[in-house]
Formats: C-alpha cells, structure tokens, sequence
C-alpha cells in the first residue's frame, strides 16, 4: 500500500512567495497609524480590544436574520484566545471535548462534533487530527486544534438553518473566516511572540506569529500573507485501569449460567464449579498425544491446571473460610481489568500560513483567492505501570491470581483487593502523527446591476492524517504475591502497592522466545509474554465544491435568492499491522539485559492526589527500536521478528482499509423579506433546499469458503494473516463496493420581528438532516460462513451498513433579545429538536438482498434471498432534544471612574434529550434477535452547561478572567454481553464510557505601552482540572483521571 514508506515533508507553496514578494514594495508612505480608528464596517477586523470584539459580535447578532453568535479578532492577527475551540466555549451552547490540555471539538445544544458542519472561508471542509493511544478520528466531527487561533479574523455560529445555508448540520453550522487585504485601509502589518511554560513539563515553548497586507492601485488590488508556528509541551500524568469487567466475565457461557472454567481468578481447592478448569482428554501437555491435542486451545493442556494447582508451581489455596469468601467475593464484583499508572508527554508543534489576493476589476466585480495551510504534528511518548488482573489463561493472566482479600461497596464494585501470582508490566509507547490541511479557493462577487449579484466559489480542500508510528514495547514481572489494590482512600488515583522493587532492572525482563513456553504456532503456553506493537495508520479527507448563488432585489420588501452547490467529498482510510502484532517478542541478542535497554521516569505524581510512586524503571523505546530494527518492514529471520508490516491482509487491521465517495448536488429558492408588523420592523426568510446524496462504499470482505474452490473467482491475494496463530502468507479477500443514494428536501422559515430599538424577537422553523458517520458506512466484513447448508439454519454476520439514510430532524427555536444599553445583551432561547432518524448498532434478521452486498463475497450456493442475523448500523428511532439558553452582557460603563471599564459576559444552557437504545444478541441458533432497551442522553450531551467572564479594559490596560462548566456526559454506547455471578444471577456488561463534569478557569491580561507595542500574560488551566472518566452509567465505575497542570504565556504583539 501507497502509505507504507510514506516521508512526511512541508510545501512551500508559490503562492505565499508572491504574496511575499508583492508585500515586499515600498510602503513607507502607508505606515502611518491612524489613532482611534472607527469600528463601523461589520467586514473589517477589530483593533481596539476586548470590549470593542464584544462590540462587533454583538452588532453581527443584532442585524442577523438568524439566530447567530460571533466572535471577532479584538486585534490584528490576535484572537481571545490560544485555541479556537476554547474561544467558541464562550458561546451559549458550545461546549468543547479536550485532548492534551486543548479544546479539539464541539458539541453544539447537546448534539456532538459529528452533527456539526465547518465551512472555512464559505466552503465546508473538514479536519481531522488524531488522539493519541485513544483512536484515530474517522468521523465527520473537525478537529479545531489543527490550526492556529491567529490565522482567523472571525468564528460565526450559526444556530439555525436557512435554504441558502450548506445542508449537513442537525445542530449548527460553523464559519471559520480568514483575514483578508481588503478588511484593512492600506498597509497593515503585525507580529506577535509568546513564551510558554508548563508546571508540569517545566519546559519553555515559543509561539510566534505575524501578518502582512497591502493595497495598491486606488485600493483596487490587494495581498496578504498571515503565519503562526508554535510549539507545546504537556504533561499529562494520572491513572487508568483500561476498563472494568466482572470477576466472572467469560467465565461462564453466554447462553446460561454454567461456570466453564477458561476465564476468572483462581477458586480454592476442592471449590465447586472449579476454576480454571481442568484440561479435557483431547487437550494434552506438550510431547504426549498428537500435534493439534497438544496444541488445542493454545495448548491447555501444557498449563499445569489439575485440582491442586492453577498453573506449573501455583497451588490453589486453600479451602478455608477467608478465602473462599475472597474468591466469591471478587468473583462476584466488578473490579479494574488493568490498574495502571499512566504519563503521556505531548510534544505538539504547530505551523499555518495563509494568503489572500483580491482584485476589484471594476466597481461591480470583486474577486477573492484565498489559501490556507495547516500542519499539526504531535510527537508523543506514553509511560504506564500497572498490575494485569484480565488476561486470558493461555498469556497466565487472571486464572493463576489468588484472591487474598476483597471488599467491594454497596453497588459490588471492588474497593480494596490484595492478590498473589499477579503480572506486572512497564510498558511504552511512541506515537507519531500529523495532519497536513490545504485549502484554496477562488470567489466572485459580481454586480449585474443594482438589483442582480452574483456569487460564485470554486474550492478545493484536502486534509491528510498520517499515523505512521503507533509503537509499543514492554518489559514484565510475573507471578509476585502482595499486590494490593485500595479504592477506599480515593477512588480516582488509588493507591497500587506493587511488592517489587520499581526501579530495579533485575525486577524487569524481557519475556520474549526462549524465555516461556510456547506451542508449535509460536503462541504462548499459559505464561505472561513481552510484546511489540507496530501500527500505522491513515485517514485521508478532500472537497471539491462549486457553488453559485443568485440574488434578486425585486422591490424594497423582497429578494429573491437561487443557488447550486456540488460537493465531492473523498475518504479513504488505511490500518497497518506488523505480521508479529500480539504475539511472543523475538528474544534479546545474547549478553544484553533490562539494564542495557531501560531508563527512569522520574518526578511522577506531583499534581496528584493520594500516594504514588515518584518514578519507576521504562523501556528506553528507541533503543529497543534500533537494536531490534522494529521500523524496517521486514522478516528478520528471528522468531517473533516478523517486522512486516499487513494492511488489508491482516485480519486485525482489514476492516479500517475502505473508502467513501460522497457526491451531492444542493439548489434552493429563497425569499428573504423586509417590511413591518404593528408599525415595526420584521425581516425573515422562507426557502426551501432539495439535496441529492450519492454514496459509494469501497472496502473489503474475507473469502471464508472451508474449501476456496467455492470462494468467488474475484478473490484477491494479500500478504498477510488470517487470525492471532496463523503463519503469514497469502490471504483472500473480495472487493466489497456498495452504493446508495437518498434525497432530502429541507424548508425552513426564519424570522426576526423588532418589537421595538432594543427586543427582537426571533423564530426558526427548519428540516434539517446530518449525515453518518463515516466509520459506519464501511463495507467491509468481519466472518462470514465457510460454506452453504440448504437446512434452513440462519448465518450470523458482522458488517457495516453503506445503506444507512441520514439522521434528520426539524427543529423549532424561538428567542428573544434585549439590547438595552450599547454593548449590552439579555437574552433568552428555547429550542426543539425533534430527531426522527438516529443510527445504532444492533441485529437484525435480513436477506442479503436487503443489505445491497455482492454475493462475490459468500461461499457458492448463497442467494440474494439467503436470510442472515446481521449485526450492524441501522437507521432507528430518535427522540425528542429540546432546551433554553440564557445570555447576559453588559460593559458597566453606567458606573463612575474606575469601575466604568469593568464588564460581564455570561450564559447558561440547559438541555434534554430522551432516546432509546437498543442492545441485542443473537438466539436460538440465529433465528431470532433478543433485544432490550435503555433510555439515556445523547453521546456528548451535557444537560448543563455555563461561561462567565469577568473582564477590565480602559483601551491600555486589559484582563479577563473566564471559567467554563458542562456537565458530565456519554462518550461512547458500548456493545453488551451477558454474564453471570456464582450465584446465576444473570447481569449485563458496561452500557456506555463517559466524563464526568469538567470547569475550566483562564485569565489574560494585556498592557499597551504605546500605540504600536503591546505586552500580553495568559494563564490557562489555573484549576488545573483533571480529566475524569468512567464506565456504565448506573454503576459509575472510575476509569479515567489525568491532569495535565497550568500553562502560563507571557508575550508581546507589535503593531508596524
């Protein structure tokens, strides 16, 4: 695959060199600064504060139609604040998901990233940007954390939707709008430069940025050019147990409630049902029956499990009453799969440049090029500790632990545990990613005559993910008594006693071959393994888009608009894996040890409640990486070295190798009004928008025929492996390639009435449609059945679903606004949304027909009528999401003096929604689905949420101080399984992950020493505020808590 070997490397574009150059001609004439410039043209950018940026967003509210919200440079390449996304939170309903101590994306009224449209400088575009270890973003929601808050002059918020507006958007759609030659009389120039610092990284990072525009030619001809770069350093250190899971998760079958021995702790002698269970006949130790008896279940039989012992040299313990009461008492609860201590240390660079050219060829024609690029790249290295209570007997894992002693609290969770026979593991990981954005546009404003323009945009935008170092080594300890786990003090950070010495190489080793025992396949027998992880990835976005519009004056009261829009929107995301990935590690060359090939965290904990350890011994990953030539996408020769690396052929990394080609064709009529009602003012819009969608879903499916004479003759060879114990080579699969196509026909009504100088009041009434999220449109398959049997039997298959329709929805807002005093907002909103169509991943019954697959992809003797219990994306119910937003501005210039610079911002937005869930699972050998159905929140709704700021600003001296809140809310709706305690009460698996309530406080402050310098203090983070997650929504169990600490910038902006 193209990827594979790809060099990451920065354009330099022509463009910005003859921007550069025409900005270089003499304008010594122009470099007068024209003292108390006016703020009157809503166009041009702020330059006088704080207060006069409120100013500005107010008026762009005020004389908005729709129900909208700004926010405006308060100076020349200067936003309030360092991230976009934690700008637009002072906005009544943003609210902001973070990631690494910045605001990456939104949710708008309770609906998340994904239901919101981004257009920058007027075209939809879309950026995304990676999370670390957490995933990699295959979504329709825009990382705004891609660009510097300095490359923009404007952020617009657009709440409700009119036929004009780009469909796509069931909460709001969100104007990014550059800087560009025109919004300046003349020459204009500046430069900032911040020093950063962080109190956890203790390290000193820069932030530089400037811009430069010129006119010439009686103002008929301009050119900007505009460039940041910055760099930032986190920590972010904390803990994170990777999930829950019930102490008698799998240990029993799914079907009913018999205890089968392959998955739990280790039960005492002579307990009844035994645990892990005995080896059967067929599953013989190694060197005694055939080959595959020896090797079945990855070689059960070889583990040392009879009634005395849970492993080679493990007793059981004892049948006492203590212990048996231990052992059902954790067996009973929920406990942490994997309690760790974690450090992530963020190495985030940032560089953007943009460019504008405009020309006005005559007093009715204006034309706009407008460019920008982006690259954000992120470096970072992820260092845990932590104890394995999870994993599965043939790696030793939970069925050789002994529980000493347990408690748990009223809900059973596990509070307080301590364990013998446990394995411990120091583990790094090195995750290198970047994302490359381009866009360049081309706009005509044209004049027919007084009453006919025209505009038109030609764009193009691309955004390139690039995952190329997704690495993981570790060193391990295996089967130490003393562990103990305790909640009780503090159920965020608890307190892990590990009975080792931390730092000691000797406590460390590299269990790779030769240092456990493994079965013929080169798996592992029944022991604790070190391990290597390579997996690259990559996701590719690009928008074409055309657009003309058509704007009719037909009197003083009306205006008729028309308009097309063609998008074509590319996706293609590739997964790699390294043919070893989660298996045995190849062994160290002789003579080296842990001590050669480790080094010291050290300083760990300091922001941190409770007691954790300072430091402790992590793999030195680069040179572990050079010795063992990790990065050379070969076969060493080794065992365990097999360093190539498998896209398509690998069956872990397949099914995130697909495409999407989305082509749309968008017209609408408008009518826009302005006239009176009871002797004032009404102005509105009534439209309506018809959109085409055509879908076209590319990925791939396993040829699964037991005998390949009855797969598909267009199977394809790949290089890879079928499953975690198969030998690498060829491995079928089909082209997968489904198509759709749905029609959306979106009116809406929006109006604004003055009910006199200072109300407004305003409603909204709109259809509105979203469209899937891109991971669930994938065609690849997972499975499948190996042949056809004509007996009536239901197949089961997993699968994505490119037939999905839209989410849609109509929604209702009414407000009312009261400008009471210049600069001075009150205001209050009430919004419906009644979602009619939402997606889920459930199971149904259908024919193959119905799912719009190629039968390239069944073994012979499948047809298109063959019924299958397909688990998949459907389109589902929705539910109702209504709330209120409360707004409240004002400067106090009503009060004497001193006080008269001081001013308020302030809002509260309150939201509910109700839907229904469905998890089901599959019985009575497929033929029917067993659904059930929960009522919760929206992903990413957080009922409340509030912003205030507190600013001073006398046009020399400026300082604000801000906090922001939400409220907790669900991150993901999991899958579910059943399970069963020792008693057979049956109970279900974690419903959702989620975070908990978050409230941020920042300050800024500014100092103007003279009309062209400025000096400029930020302190971000001042509560340094952790990141809290957790799992099931009932239960609540704590699975997240990091802190990232303060960052302060002290800096100073310089006008020329």
């Amino acid at each position: 695959m193209q990827h594979a070997n790809r060099r990451r490397k920065t354009p330099v574009t022509l463009l910005a060199a003859a921007i550069a150059a025409a900005l270089s001609a003499p304008v010594a004439a122009q470099e007068a600064d024209a003292p108390g410039q006016s703020v009157t043209d809503l166009d041009q950018v702020v330059v006088t504060g704080y207060r006069q940026s409120l100013q500005k967003s107010l008026e762009e509210k005020r004389y908005s139609t729709e129900q909208v919200d700004a926010i405006f440079a308060e100076d020349i390449g200067k936003f309030p604040d360092q991230n976009l996304a934690e700008s637009m939170q002072r906005i009544a309903g943003v609210s902001i998901d973070r990631e690494g101590g910045e605001g990456q994306r939104i949710s708008i009224r309770g609906l998340g990233s994904d239901f919101t449209r981004v257009r920058l400088n007027g075209l939809e575009a879309l950026a995304t940007a990676g999370t670390g270890s957490a995933g990699v973003n295959r979504s329709r929601g825009f990382d705004f954390n891609t660009f510097a808050s300095e490359l923009f002059s404007q952020v617009k918020v657009n709440k409700t939707q009119s036929a004009q507006m780009d469909e796509g958007s069931l909460g709001s759609t969100v104007d990014l709008r550059g800087s560009r030659p025109f919004d300046f009389d003349g020459f204009r120039a500046s430069a900032s430069a911040q020093v950063g610092y962080g109190e956890m990284a203790e390290e000193y990072d820069p932030r530089v940025s400037g811009l430069l525009s010129n006119t010439w030619a009686d103002g008929r001809f301009g050119a900007l050019l505009s460039a940041s770069y910055s760099k930032r350093n986190v920590f972010e250190e904390g803990y994170n147990p990777v999930r829950w899971e019930h102490g008698n998760h799998r240990n029993s079958n799914q079907s009913n409630a018999n205890n089968n021995g392959t998955y739990g702790f280790c039960s005492p002698v002579g307990y009844d049902p035994q645990t892990p269970r005995n080896p059967l006949p067929n599953e013989t130790p190694a060197g005694t029956g055939s080959q595959a008896d020896q090797d079945r279940n990855n070689g059960w039989g070889s583990y040392g499990i009879s009634p005395t012992h849970c492993g080679t040299g493990l007793p059981r313990p004892a049948a006492t009453p203590e212990n048996i009461a231990a052992y059902e008492t954790a067996t009973n609860a929920w406990h942490p799969r994997y309690p760790r201590y974690i450090r992530t240390a963020h190495e985030i660079e940032r560089l953007g440049v943009t460019g504008a050219l405009q020309w006005r060829a005559s007093d009715d024609t204006l034309l706009s090029f407008d460019a920008m690029y982006s690259r954000l790249s992120k470096d970072q290295r992820e260092d845990s500790l932590g104890a394995n209570l999870h994993r599965a007997a043939n790696l030793g894992g939970k069925t050789q632990i002994v529980v000493r002693e347990a408690e748990v609290d009223a809900m059973n969770r596990l509070v307080y545990g301590v364990f013998d026979n446990v394995d411990f593991r120091t583990e790094s990981t090195a995750i290198e990613e970047t994302t490359e954005f381009q866009q360049y546009s081309l706009s005509l404003e044209h004049h027919v005559n007084d009453a006919v323009r025209v505009d038109a945009q030609l764009g193009h935008s691309s955004s390139k993910y690039e995952r190329p170092v997704f690495s993981m080594v570790s060193f391990d300890n295996t089967n130490l008594d003393g562990f103990v786990l305790d909640l009780r003090g503090n159920h965020n950070v608890p307190a892990l006693t590990f009975p080792f010495d931390l730092n000691d190489p000797a406590s460390w080793s590299w269990r790779g071959y030769g240092a456990v025992p493994v079965n013929s396949n080169g798996t592992a027998r029944g022991a604790n393994i070190s391990e290597v992880r390579l997996n690259p990835q990559y996701v590719d976005n690009a928008f074409d888009t055309a657009k003309v519009d058509l704007q009719f004056i037909l009197n003083p009261t009306f205006t008729f608009r028309a308009g097309l829009a063609y998008k074509d929107y590319d996706m293609s995301t590739e997964e790699y894996r390294h043919i070893s990935y989660g298996r045995l590690a190849q062994a160290l060359p002789d003579g080296l040890t842990v001590a050669d090939l480790s080094t010291r965290l050290d300083g760990f904990g300091k922001n941190l409640p409770g007691h954790v350890p300072n430091g402790w011994l992590v793999p030195d990953f680069g040179k572990i990486a050079d010795l063992l030539d990790i990065y050379c996408n070969c076969d060493n020769g080794a065992q365990g070295g097999d360093y190539r690396l498998s896209s398509v052929g690998h069956f872990g990394a397949s099914n995130n190798n697909f495409e999407v080609n989305e082509r749309s064709l968008g017209s609408y009529l408008q009518l826009d009004f302005n006239t009176d009602l009871l002797d004032r003012a009404l102005r509105g819009n009534i439209g309506v928008r018809v959109v085409e969608t055509q879908i076209t879903a590319s990925g791939w499916a396993p040829c699964t025929a037991s005998n390949a004479a009855n797969n598909s003759a267009n199977c394809q060879a790949f290089f890879g492996v079928a499953n975690a114990t198969s030998a690498p080579g060829d491995r079928y699969l089909v082209r997968s390639v489904v198509n759709h196509r749905y029609r959306d026909v979106l009116p809406s009504l929006n109006l604004a009435w003055d009910l006199s100088d200072e109300l407004v009041l305003r409603f909204g009434a709109a259809k509105t449609m979203a469209r899937p999220t891109l991971t669930y449109l994938s065609p690849s398959v997972s499975g499948g059945p190996t042949q056809y049997f004509d007996d009536g039997r239901v197949f089961s298959i997993n699968l994505g679903n490119p037939k999905l329709d839209p989410y849609r929805s109509t929604n209702y807002d009414l407000s009312l606004e009261w400008y009471f005093q210049e600069g001075a907002l009150l205001s209050a909103a009430l919004f419906y949304k009644d979602i009619d169509s939402y997606v889920q991943r459930t199971r149904l019954l259908t024919t193959w027909r119905d799912m719009g697959y190629s039968l390239d992809l069944l073994p012979v003797g499948f047809t298109a009528d063959t019924l299958f219990n397909v688990q998949s994306y459907y389109n589902t119910p929705g539910g109702p999401l209504k709330g209120y937003e409360l707004t409240y501005q004002q400067p106090f210039t009503f009060l004497p003096g001193f006080w008269s610079r001081f001013g308020v911002q302030l809002n509260y937005t309150h939201v509910e929604s109700s839907i229904q869930y469905m998890f089901s699972t599959a019985a009575n050998n497929n033929r029917t689905v067993v659904t059930t159905y929960t009522e919760n929140d929206l992903v990413n709704l957080s009922p409340n949420s509030y912003n205030a700021t507190l600013y001073y600003d006398d046009g020399k001296f400026s300082a604000r101080v801000s906090t922001s809140y939400r409220d907790g809310y669900i991150g993901e709706v999991l899958s579910r399984e059943n399970v069963w305690d020792l008693d057979g009460n049956e109970l279900v698996t974690a419903d959702v992950t989620g975070k908990h309530d978050v409230r941020n406080v920042d300050f800024n402050m500014s100092y103007r020493l003279n009309k062209k310098l400025t000096m400029t203090f930020e302190a971000i983070n001042l509560l340094d505020t952790p990141d809290r997650r957790y799992v099931d929504s009932a239960l609540q169990m704590p699975d997240r808590y990091t802190v990232n600490g303060r960052q302060y910038y002290l800096g100073a902006r310089y006008r020329f």
